[in-house]
């Protein structure tokens, strides 16, 4: 197990590692689809990428209020008793 304190480096990492996987993905389909093929990867993409952030409606963002180590933040606004 890592230190806590690098953790976020590592998560860091990793979203960095995601973003440059996705751009080579991308070229590589670029150069290998034709323009009417990519025109509807890029639309099936786009569609997912957009109803995925709908999707979750803030509640990853709400979890992460309720968890117990937050008690510092008063949410009794967001969830009362």
């Amino acid at each position: 197990m890592t230190p806590s304190g690098s953790r976020p480096l590592v998560l860091t990492l990793l979203a960095l590692a995601n973003q440059l996987l996705f751009y080579g993905v991308n070229v590589v389909l670029a150069r290998s689809l034709a323009p009417r093929e990519f025109d509807s990867y890029c639309v099936v993409i786009s569609t997912v990428l957009l109803l995925s952030t709908i999707a979750t409606l803030g509640l990853d963002k709400s979890c992460q209020v309720s968890q117990p180590h937050n008690n510092d933040r008063d949410c009794s606004i967001a969830f009362p008793t």
